[in-house]
């Protein structure tokens, strides 16, 4: 099988997936408690009123046919426009608008997260069953635990006992520091085109706390991987032949092992982009921070149903990538993959 057909077929296996999960989005948003039509109409307002906005807005009718409806509406790539949020405005105009933002601090909380957790994991599987090992093991495994969230006011609350207040706590800019031109909507990708590194400095501090707990929980799961695989690998009887050859550990650890260690860290990485894409709910509303999550949290509180099934199916589709993406690079590493 080549790796275009591989990679097809993974798709086509992937998309039955996605309709699934919007279908079952679909229906339970609409099961939440609350009426969207009340929140948009103006007190006082007749039955007539009341009957004309849920018309308009399609749900006055049967559920399973507002479900036919809506994948008839998507396939012509009309998901809807948003009920309360920002009324009458296209969903996907306004999840563009929130979008780069929640991929940066994707991207930036999985950069720091594998190039730690890659250096952690080998360096504590060098010391394996060493007594300083299993100090750091049993600290990883409490903090792995705690939410990013509970970690990042951790460190606020750490910041404010040892009086350091240089860093802010909150939001993702400062009062009066304004917004670069809206070009790609990327606040960092903006800055740097418009020229406004004031406002790319006070942006990455407004991001250095949240992104931190994001990090040091995520480093944590890939150190452990890592862990784990490179003790699986040096055990296997090519590094014992090595070892008797006097291989030194900094070789072994390094080209001789290192891509049979890649595998399972690669489906670890993979599912973490996912998780912190997804994660940051709490993150992002906790710090204001004006992404996906946030976003998704509004459209929740406000029952705004265009808006959370057009999020869901995002965050489907970013798992599905990274899947992927993780699939081609193992069939790199080992090509025998793509044949089963």
């Amino acid at each position: 099988m080549s790796t275009i057909r591989y990679l097809i077929k993974r798709i086509l296996i992937s998309i039955p997936t996605i309709v699934g999960i919007i279908i079952i989005t679909f229906i339970v948003s609409r099961l939440l408690p609350g009426d969207p039509v009340m929140a948009r109409l103006h007190i006082p307002f007749t039955q007539e009123m009341y009957d004309l906005e849920a018309a308009r807005l399609g749900v006055d009718k049967p559920l399973i046919i507002q479900l036919i409806i809506f994948f008839k509406d998507a396939l012509t790539g009309n998901w809807g426009f948003s009920h309360t949020l920002v009324p009458n405005s296209d969903v996907w105009v306004i999840i563009n608008q929130r979008l780069p933002r929640s991929i940066e601090i994707m991207f930036i909380t999985m950069f720091f997260s594998i190039l730690f957790g890659i250096m952690m994991g080998k360096l504590t599987a060098a010391r394996h069953n060493k007594q300083s090992d299993n100090v750091v093991r049993i600290i990883l495994y409490i903090v792995a635990s705690i939410p990013a969230f509970v970690l990042a006011l951790f460190i606020i609350s750490s910041l404010l006992v040892a009086n350091i207040d240089t860093l802010p706590f909150f939001s993702y800019k400062s009062p009066g520091i304004g917004d670069p031109p809206p070009i790609t909507y990327s606040r960092i990708i903006d800055a740097i085109i418009a020229g406004r590194f004031d406002i790319l400095i006070d942006y990455i501090n407004h991001l250095l706390i949240p992104v931190s707990a994001m990090v040091i929980v995520q480093a944590i799961i890939i150190g452990k991987q890592t862990r784990s695989s490179y003790i699986t690998v040096l055990n296997l009887d090519y590094i014992r032949t090595a070892h008797a050859k006097g291989v030194s550990k900094k070789d072994i650890l390094g080209k001789h092992s290192f891509k049979n260690v890649l595998p399972p860290v690669i489906n670890i990485i993979a599912m973490g982009f996912p998780m912190v894409f997804t994660g940051t709910v709490v993150i992002e509303v906790a710090f204001e921070l004006k992404g996906l999550g946030q976003l998704f949290h509004e459209a929740l509180l406000n029952l705004d149903y265009p808006i959370i099934v057009a999020l869901i199916f995002v965050f489907g589709v970013n798992v599905v990538i990274f899947n992927i993406i993780a699939d081609i690079v193992l069939s790199m590493l080992d090509p025998r993959i793509i044949l089963y």
